[in-house]
This record gives structure tokens, sequence and C-alpha cells, in this order.
């Protein structure tokens, strides 16, 4: 029901998709801007939501990201974190930062042009290669991200702790035997408001 919506990224080719999947689903009322969450070009309380998925934790400043999503939400606007790298992660995330480490010197180009000869679709490629190819990739706990939400205007925080069937945290919060092990805590995933 929104009547206008921007989506703003850092990468042309993020960008590029993003566009391409609101022209198959025929969405109106939607732009993109190419820009950086830790310098966001709109005003002061210019927006009634403000939504970040899986991008913060890839910043040189994640504290900065997430002040800048409270400059720019208006008074008792909501807000959504989505997919910070959690801490602990359990075995999860301990072997994603060894594949970061073995990928860290491949060429990005063709590890992902080979995942397309693969017959693997384009939004696939980035959650697959999402978190390997990144030269940042900050791993949080929940109360680190509260702490700074707080400190940036951020009221009525909560964390979610349930998730959809298929989610890490979801497994967590079911006692499935040996998830924390596997998974840690979960996945930090934030509503809150601007007060």
């Amino acid at each position: 029901g929104a009547q206008k919506v921007i989506g703003i990224d850092i990468s042309e080719m993020n960008l590029g998709l993003a566009k391409m999947r609101v022209r198959e689903l025929k969405m109106k009322g939607i732009k993109f801007e190419k820009g950086s969450v830790l310098r966001l070009p709109f005003r002061n309380s210019s927006f009634d939501i403000v939504f970040s998925a899986g991008v913060l934790h890839h910043t040189r400043d994640w504290k900065l990201g997430i002040s800048e999503m409270l400059r720019v939400l208006r008074l008792n606007g909501i807000g959504l974190l989505m997919y910070l790298n959690e801490n602990p992660g359990g075995l999860f995330w301990d072997v994603l930062e060894i594949i970061r480490l073995i990928m860290k010197c491949e060429n990005h180009p063709v590890v992902r042009t080979s995942f397309g000869l693969l017959g693997v679709p384009s939004e696939r490629i980035i959650q697959i290669l999402d978190h390997a190819l990144v030269p940042i990739n900050v791993r949080l706990t929940p109360q680190q991200i509260k702490s700074c939400l707080i400190e940036s205007g951020a009221d009525c925080i909560r964390r979610f702790t349930r998730g959809a069937n298929t989610d890490r945290i979801e497994k967590i919060y079911k006692k499935l035997p040996y998830a924390e092990l596997k998974y840690g805590i979960g996945e930090n995933r934030f509503i809150f408001t601007k007060h």
C-alpha cells in the first residue's frame, strides 16, 4: 500500500537486478538511486519506514549506517534491520569465515560468471556469494545492535525470535538438536520506532 518507495544501493549490478524485478512484477511507485547507507542522500525525517536487509555488516561503519537510517526516519516512524550477521553464529558463520579466506584471492567476476553458466539465477548467485566474496563481514551481538539503536534515537526495539521454517533462528527457537552449535544465537532481525 505504499505510494512511494525508494531503494538505494551502492552497486550498479544490484540496482540493475532490482529494476529488473520491479519491471517483471509490473510494480509502480518504486524508484532506485545509487548511494551509500553511510551517507544517505535524503533530508532528515524523510521517510515513514526505513528498511535495511543484509547491508550494514558489509560496511566500514555499521553504527553510522544505523544512525543514518534513524536520521532520515520521521518521528514515530518504523525501522527494520534484517540479516545483520550474528555473533556467536555457530559453525554456520565460522565456516563462512573460512570460505571468505579461501575465496579472498579469487577473481570475483569469473566466480559469478561460473555460477551463471551452471544455470544459477542471478538473484540466487548474490545470496550464495554475498558473504564469500566481501572484504568486510562484521558479526554482531544483539546487544551491540540494540545499544547502537538506542544511541541513535530508536525506541520500542524488538528482536525477532522466530522466522520462517527455513530460517536458522526458527531452528534455534524450536530447539532442534544441535541448533545452537550449528547456528549460534540465530539471525539478528530488529524492528524499532523513532522517538
